[in-house]
């Protein structure tokens, strides 16, 4: 039995409903910028706009997540985008908008989901028991994967009707709505703060002890510590994935949109099963396991991908490699929210979305060069290799016989 189940439906529908609309108005950008640049270095620079700042943030994200109310938090996250979305949509009205002011909105979005997304990490164990942490993760995982099947394609059809602009106020509106639905949660906070006048001195003390307790605990929980190092290794390895699978498709199929749509559909669809599929391991004890047998498998999806050459083919893989990615994730955020006191909890999912932020823009940088001397097929299977032996080894010499 659930400790509240209006309080966990409220909470995610509230983060289904809210993350839809950040999620359109994501795409709606970075097809602005594709359509009115068609440059790949100012693609690239977007794409460093949204994890830069999120790197930057998530050291101190965990310690405000786990000083103040973590449903708060939430809710402070979710105004400060919708604001910064409808300065945007004021700009674009009156035609006023820019490059630079696009990219440093997309930069002030990332900061507020490098903030966002532990604090609803850390949250979820104070509403959920520990033996349902999985089944609610993997909710939670497939109705986000839900949302970015249905975001691209409910963003094409409003863009038949509305103007850019109109567009915009979309996330607005669903931040109203996620906020309202929140606002109706009942949470105690883990801890009462102190109402003492602000001193950015003290604040900045008080901030770098909590850091520094963070590490030290860290440093204490031998198998948190090394889940997130192997986290580091395995989005490095897989980076190319997430970046260049769009010219993968190009190289080997050819530059056709409707293809891209297609492999972005097969992926999410993907996804929505695979967190179908963690709905029902909930009660699987093996959660290590199943992280790193995910971990193998995507990169044997990434060897297929590299080896394909029949578009109906790469399309079952990419579906496959959905499937598997939520049987990756959700273990992860599960493990820490079983392992980790609540009252470290934003620290720990802190540290974990600075590796996040860090490796995947570094396997870019890392493979980008041999992506367009050796093509991108041969960067996929190398890495596919590398992660599959990487998993194995990490398996039998670290994490087997230990836990």
């Amino acid at each position: 039995m659930l400790k509240s189940s209006r309080a966990i439906i409220l909470f995610l529908t509230a983060q289904t409903i809210s993350l839809l609309g950040s999620l359109v108005v994501q795409f709606a950008i970075v097809w602005y910028v594709t359509l009115v640049t068609e440059s790949a270095t100012m693609l690239a620079v977007s794409a460093i706009s949204g994890f830069l700042p999120q790197l930057a943030v998530s050291m101190f994200a965990g310690v405000w997540i786990d000083k103040y109310n973590r449903k708060k938090v939430i809710i402070a996250a979710d105004v400060f985008t919708a604001l910064l979305t409808t300065a945007l949509a004021i700009l674009f009205y009156f035609q006023k908008e820019t490059m630079p002011i696009i990219f440093t909105v997309l930069a002030l979005r990332a900061l507020a989901t490098g903030v966002q997304m532990p604090a609803v990490n850390a949250l979820i164990p104070q509403i959920v028991e520990k033996e349902n942490l999985m089944r609610i993760n993997g909710i939670n995982s497939a109705l986000n994967s839900g949302m970015m099947l249905i975001a691209p394609l409910l963003g094409g059809l409003l863009l038949n009707y509305v103007s850019f602009a109109m567009l915009l106020f979309s996330d607005i509106i669903t931040a109203t709505i996620g906020v309202s639905f929140l606002m109706m949660i009942k949470i105690v906070p883990l801890v009462q703060t102190e109402q003492t006048p602000f001193q950015i001195k003290q604040w900045w003390r008080n901030t770098s002890v909590s850091v520094r307790l963070g590490w030290a605990y860290l440093r204490a929980n031998p198998l948190i510590k090394r889940v997130l190092l192997f986290q580091f290794v395995i989005l490095f390895l897989i980076s190319p994935s997430a970046f260049l699978n769009p010219l993968l498709v190009s190289q080997t199929f050819g530059g056709d949109v409707n293809l891209l749509s297609y492999a972005e559909a097969a992926y999410s669809l993907g996804m929505v099963i695979g967190g179908a599929i963690v709905v029902g391991l909930n009660r699987v004890r093996y959660k290590l396991r199943i992280m790193f047998l995910a971990a193998a498998l995507y990169g044997g999806c990434m060897i297929a991908l590299g080896h394909a050459e029949i578009f109906s083919f790469y399309l079952t893989v990419n579906f496959m490699a959905g499937v598997v990615v939520p049987c990756y994730n959700t273990p992860v955020t599960t493990l820490i929210q079983e392992r980790v006191s609540l009252l470290y909890q934003g620290r720990i999912f802190g540290f974990l979305q600075f590796v996040t932020a860090a490796a995947l823009p570094l396997g870019i940088v890392v493979f980008s060069y041999p992506a367009n001397l050796y093509g991108v097929d041969i960067v996929f299977i190398i890495n596919g290799i590398l992660c599959g032996l990487s998993s194995f080894v990490a398996w039998f010499l670290f994490f087997r016989k230990q836990y």
